[in-house]
């Protein structure tokens, strides 16, 4: 009974004489998985400090911060009574907290830990802790235990600890390959920790979880011959690439593409491609062979073909004589882009090439069969 007395009186007194016991709330919040309730105490920045919350129990832990009303509010403060006389066994006060509020926590007699993430030891308010005992351990950032050690109030307590700093790496190798950075020497998928000192003598704690992939050698690759250059495209999964020309190394690249500027006219290319990976490697992908033809070029040709009407509106036909095999029609913009491709059966004379939704300018239509190919200007108008 003279307990409940006293803490009335505490709650009396604050309401009297403290110009921050505002101990009613606006709003709760049980985000955490107790119901905290807050009150506003700034609208521009949004701010607010912890209410009156006495039906929390065991382990409490205070947000950085909370949403209300489609406000994200910060919790700065621990108000003036807010926790008196709870059943709190440990709580965890966020980096933001600046102040704890007259008889915050006192008569916690169940209180056994305080975990608080200020560097900069929050101001505390006469009798915030009172009959709160002050051998329980009190965990701070590495380096603040001197801080918290000669700060008012906070200075009755005795054993303080520094944080563990957690520190989480998500990461990947290639299959064949080992991690071996931040202390690790792993090469098989999973998650492993490394507990570190720093030299304030904070333990740290490296959470890397690894995952491991195959790398695969280079596929679909894909060769063309433009106005001035060949394309390579290629499908694969490594970090970087070799290209091999002639089985003479070309380039180095990151990307899945590359374009071949040193090149002769009339020459034949054959490219393939090396997957590489931290220390592994693949294979070369299977080569693909071109003649580098400028589109102005005509190249062995012993077919003839025509182009009619052209200039051209909706569609126009390409009439072929002398293909023995299949083929293939490319139609290209003048930067050698290609805008369309068909495939011709061996002996089919006829080809319709449909021109709608083709931008009026001037195109080329180049016919590939085999190591034979012609090209035809083709006016979209």
């Amino acid at each position: 009974m003279k307990k409940f007395v006293f803490i009335l009186a505490l709650i009396l007194i604050s309401i009297s004489f403290s110009a921050k016991a505002q101990w009613w709330y606006d709003f709760s919040d049980n985000t955490t998985g107790q119901d905290i309730y807050y009150k506003i105490t700034s609208n521009n920045p949004p701010t607010v400090a912890v209410g009156l919350s006495m039906q929390v129990t065991n382990v409490v832990t205070v947000p950085q911060t909370v949403p209300y009303n489609g406000v994200v509010y910060t919790v700065t403060a621990i108000d003036d009574t807010a926790f008196v006389s709870t059943n709190i066994t440990s709580v965890i006060l966020p980096s933001t907290i600046d102040s704890i509020g007259f008889a915050a926590f006192a008569f916690c007699n169940s209180l056994a830990s305080i975990i608080i993430n200020a560097v900069t030891p929050p101001s505390v308010e006469t009798w915030a802790f009172h009959n709160v005992d002050t051998t329980i351990l009190i965990t701070v950032p590495c380096g603040s235990i001197p801080l918290y050690q000669t700060a008012p109030n906070w200075n009755n307590f005795s054993s303080y600890q520094n944080s563990a700093i957690v520190i989480n790496f998500i990461d990947s190798i290639v299959q064949g390959d080992t991690y071996n950075l931040y202390g690790f020497n792993e090469s098989v998928a999973g998650t492993y920790t490394q507990n570190l000192q720093t030299p304030q003598g904070c333990d740290s704690t490296v959470i890397l979880t690894l995952s491991v992939y195959t790398l695969t050698t280079p596929s679909n690759l894909i060769t063309q011959s433009n106005q001035d250059n060949i394309s390579l495209s290629w499908e694969g999964n490594g970090e970087r690439y070799h290209i091999m020309r002639n089985d003479v190394l070309l380039a180095s690249v990151t990307s899945n593409s590359f374009t071949d500027y040193d090149i002769e006219s009339g020459t034949n290319y054959c490219y393939s491609i090396r997957s590489f990976a931290g220390n592994v490697e693949t294979e070369l992908s299977s080569p693909s062979c071109i003649t580098f033809l400028p589109l102005n070029d005509v190249v062995n040709q012993e077919f003839s073909s025509k182009l009619y009407p052209n200039p051209a509106h909706n569609k126009t036909t390409l009439e072929l004589t002398g293909v023995g095999n299949d083929a293939k029609v490319i139609l290209c913009d003048m930067l050698g882009k290609e805008i369309k491709n068909y495939n011709l059966k061996a002996n089919q004379t006829k080809l319709d090439i449909d021109l709608n939704n083709i931008t009026k300018g001037i195109y080329y239509i180049r016919i590939i069969n085999n190591d034979r190919s012609s090209t035809k200007k083709l006016i979209v108008k």
